[in-house]
C-alpha cells in the first residue's frame, strides 16, 4: 500500500516494480493505494514506487522494500509518504533575527 502519513487514504496510479535477479514485475497502486503483483515465481525480490503523483512538498519515506514471495502465502509492503517542510529563500539577509531552540533571539548578519 502507498499512502501518506497524515491520511487515511492511499496514492492512487501509481507504478509498483517488484525486481528480482531475473524477472521483473510492475503494476499499479488502486484509488486505495493498493497494489499486488499475480502470480510471480517465489524468490526475493526488491519492491519500489516507479513513479508516484504524491502531493506538493511530500515524499516517500523509503524507496524500496525487500520482501520474499512463498507460493501459496500473502506477503505485503507499505511504502508511506511524509510531508516535508517548504524550503524558504532569504532575500535580505542584513539583519535577520533567528529564535533558537531555547527561545531567544540570535542575530545572523
Amino acid at each position: 500500500m502507498l499512502s501518506r502519513e497524515d491520511r487515511k487514504d492511499g496514492i492512487a496510479n501509481s507504478i509498483v516494480e517488484a525486481s528480482s535477479l531475473n524477472s521483473r514485475f510492475r503494476t499499479r497502486t488502486d484509488r486505495s493505494g493498493r497494489f499486488v503483483f499475480e502470480n510471480i515465481p517465489p524468490g526475493s525480490y526488491s519492491i519500489r514506487i516507479i513513479r508516484a503523483r504524491l502531493p506538493d512538498n511530500y515524499a516517500l519515506e523509503t524507496d524500496r522494500i525487500k520482501v520474499i514471495a512463498v507460493s501459496g502465502v500473502v506477503s505485503s509492503a507499505e511504502f508511506n509518504a511524509y510531508r516535508t517542510q517548504k524550503s524558504v529563500r532569504v532575500i535580505h539577509r542584513e539583519s535577520l533575527r533567528l529564535r533558537t531552540d531555547t527561545g531567544s533571539d540570535a542575530l545572523n548578519k
